[in-house]
């Protein structure tokens, strides 16, 4: 049977979460085009992806691949506050997130082992989180509705598998498929109250436009501690992750196994991390 790496769970910048998830991708690629014979019993044990979790040291905020950092006809983000954060342009899409003790995954696959509809390989990956949720006790479903990006908040915005747990959106995703034959989707889990005053600030919302922006994450965002009126721990939160993933891949004909990450996959995180640290990257999205 086909196989997914789980790494151990990681504390690390922003630039070095991104550019690890980004080389764990270039590895699974470069093993991909790689022309070795298998034999049936190899075969039977191919890694076919990486699932990695992780958080952040300190607050910091992620926007997506092609999000504009000072767009012309929407809310730019407020620059002179966004460097008081730890700032860092993803390589998947979506808008920007304020991460703060939330509990992040990415993971590579091979393409092949998902369906070739985007939005249905995305759901295929976050039943992981909505199956760990129901571990973790919570009644979790998903939004079934039609897409809304009103704005430029992830968390505010509707997307058809949103997982909802008492009606409220608990986890954002985005997924990229630029490198050829490879899957890679990044995600969070919410698990300490949202700060929704912080994001306004940071877009710079003001008046009605802010007070609406405020009451949509108040009314349609719900954290995990919130949720399960107690306070949680990540030990606890990838015990149940594991599981909820676990039983997901098994559907594709997947299992998952404990492992670390390669040196192949180190050495190009190294090289990676000057783009996810330029400000040339991070503010206008090029690396060249």
């Amino acid at each position: 049977m086909a196989k997914i790496r789980v790494v151990d769970f990681e504390r690390e910048p922003a630039y070095m979460n991104m550019a690890t998830d980004e080389a764990i991708a270039l590895n699974l690629k470069a093993t991909t085009n790689k022309p070795i014979a298998l034999k049936p019993k190899d075969k039977e044990e191919e890694e076919v992806g990486v699932l990695r979790f992780y958080t952040w040291p300190i607050e910091t905020i992620t926007i997506g691949r092609d999000q504009e950092v000072e767009p012309q006809d929407k809310p730019a983000l407020n620059i002179d506050l966004l460097r008081k954060y730890a700032f860092v342009r993803r390589p998947t899409g979506g808008t920007a997130i304020l991460h703060d003790k939330d509990f992040t995954y990415s993971l590579s696959i091979k393409k092949e082992f998902l369906s070739e509809n985007v939005l249905e390989s995305y759901k295929q990956i976050v039943t992981g989180i909505l199956y760990g949720l129901t571990h973790l006790g919570l009644e979790a479903k998903f939004r079934n509705e039609k897409r809304e990006r009103k704005t430029m908040s992830c968390y505010s915005n509707i997307n058809p598998y949103d997982i909802l747990v008492n009606g409220k959106k608990i986890s954002g995703n985005a997924q990229s498929r630029d490198i050829d034959g490879i899957i890679l989707q990044q995600g969070t889990i919410l698990v300490k109250p949202y700060n929704s005053e912080s994001m306004a600030d940071i877009y710079s919302y003001k008046g009605e436009e802010r007070t609406e922006f405020l009451d949509k994450t108040k009314n349609g965002i719900i954290s995990l501690e919130e949720a399960l009126e107690r306070e949680t721990n990540f030990k606890e939160i990838e015990n149940h992750m594991l599981k909820g993933f676990g039983e997901a891949f098994e559907k594709l004909g997947i299992t998952i196994k404990k492992g670390e990450l390669k040196e192949e996959e180190l050495e190009i995180a190294s090289e990676l991390k000057n783009v996810y640290l330029s400000e040339r990257w991070n503010h206008e999205g090029k690396r060249k």
